[in-house]
C-alpha cells in the first residue's frame, strides 16, 4: 500500500485530505515526528475520527496501459544446463521491453534455469474476450515447442507483490488469458515469467524478447488481426510516462492532462515518502510536457511519478539502477 504525507500534526489536529491531491483515503499511518518530539515515549495515539460521512470507496478508474512491457521490475539471471554462467550477450533484461522484435538476434533476455525475469506495464492491461498477452520467445527459426524445448510458468499480479500462475507457455502456444489467473480481475499490470525446469531441456532455458498485451495494441499487433476486440477501457484518460526504464542518471518523464487546469506532479519512493515535485501549475489539456529528472542522488529502487489534477491521479512506475 502506498502512503502520502499530508500533515505534521500536534495533539488533537484535524487533517484535510485534500492537500495530499487524493480524493479520498482507505487508511491513515500515522509516525512520530523524530525532529519536533522531544518527550520520552514520542506521539501517543488515542484514535482516529473521520470528520464526514463514511462512504463505500468508489470503483478506481482505470487507464489503459502501453501496448508493450515497458518497466523493469525483477531479473534473477539463471544457471545453464550444467551449472554454468549464461552468456552476457544473454542476460540484459531491457532487451525484454518495449516492442519485440521477433528476430533471431540478440536482443533478448535468457531466463536460465532457476531464473525469471517479472515486468510491468504503464497502466492496465484489460482482461477481454480471449487471450489478453502475448510473450514473444527468440528460438532461432524453430518454431515449435517439441523441437525447442523451452518452457516458461507465467505468474500475473493488479499490484506487483501478490502473483497468481496463469499458464505454462512455449514457443508454439505463447498466449495468456487473464481468466486462467483469476476470472474476476478486470485488468493486470505486471507479469512474471519464470523458466519452467523440469520442461525445459535446452542448455540456457527460456528466452524472452517481449510482451505484448493485445488490448492496448493495434490490429497488426495482435496474434489474430481479423478479430479485434472492443477496448473495456476506450475512454482513455490523461497521459503519464517516462523513459528509459530503468534510468540510470536521468528519467525524462512525459505528461498531458485530459483537463486543463491546475497539475502537480511529483517523485515519491515505494514506501510513499515525497521526493520532489517536479511541476506545480496550469497545464493546458492534451499538450505533451516534457521534463528532465535527474536520478544520481537516489539509490537504487523502484519509485513512481504521481500526476494530480482537479479530475484524475495517475502513477508511473520507474526503476533506478546505476
Amino acid at each position: 500500500m502506498n502512503f502520502v504525507f499530508a500533515a505534521t500534526i500536534c495533539r488533537d489536529e484535524g487533517i484535510d485530505i485534500s492537500t495530499t491531491g487524493l480524493e479520498y483515503i482507505v487508511a491513515v499511518r500515522v509516525t512520530t515526528n523524530h525532529l519536533l518530539t522531544n518527550t520520552p515515549d514520542g506521539y501517543d495515539l488515542d484514535g482516529i475520527e473521520s470528520l464526514h460521512p463514511c462512504d463505500d470507496v468508489p470503483e478506481p478508474v482505470i487507464i489503459p496501459g502501453d501496448c508493450y512491457a515497458s518497466e523493469l521490475v525483477e531479473y534473477v539471471e539463471g544457471i545453464t544446463s550444467d551449472g554454468g554462467s549464461i552468456d552476457a550477450v544473454r542476460t540484459d533484461p531491457t532487451e525484454a521491453l518495449g516492442e519485440p522484435e521477433r528476430t533471431d538476434s540478440y536482443v533478448f533476455t535468457t531466463l536460465g534455469y532457476g531464473g525469471s525475469l517479472t515486468l510491468g506495464f504503464n497502466g492496465a492491461v484489460p482482461n477481454g474476450e480471449g487471450d489478453d498477452i502475448e510473450v514473444v520467445e527468440t528460438s532461432f527459426n524453430t518454431p515449435d515447442c517439441a523441437t525447442y524445448p523451452e518452457f516458461a510458468d507465467i505468474y500475473l499480479s493488479q499490484d506487483g507483490e501478490n502473483f497468481l500462475y496463469a499458464t505454462t507457455i512455449c514457443k508454439g502456444n505463447a498466449f495468456i488469458d487473464i481468466d486462467d489467473a483469476n476470472p474476476d480481475w478486470e485488468f493486470i499490470t505486471y507479469v512474471k515469467i519464470v523458466n519452467n525446469n523440469e520442461l525445459t531441456t535446452t542448455p540456457d532455458g527460456y528466452d524472452v524478447d517481449g510482451v505484448v498485451a493485445f488490448y492496448n495494441c493495434d490490429d497488426e499487433d495482435k496474434h489474430n488481426a481479423d478479430a479485434k476486440p472492443t477496448d473495456p477501457f476506450a475512454s482513455m484518460g490523461g497521459l503519464l510516462k517516462s523513459q528509459p526504464n530503468p534510468a540510470t542518471n536521468n528519467s525524462m518523464v512525459t505528461f498531458s492532462p485530459a483537463y486543463s487546469g491546475y497539475t502537480n506532479l511529483e517523485v515519491y519512493d515505494m514506501s510513499g515518502r515525497h521526493i520532489e515535485t517536479l511541476f506545480s501549475r496550469s497545464a493546458d489539456e492534451n499538450v505533451d510536457y516534457k521534463i528532465n529528472f535527474n536520478v544520481d542522488n537516489l539509490p537504487n529502487g523502484l519509485y513512481m511519478y504521481r500526476l494530480t489534477t482537479n479530475h484524475e491521479v495517475l502513477i508511473s512506475k520507474f526503476m533506478v539502477v546505476h
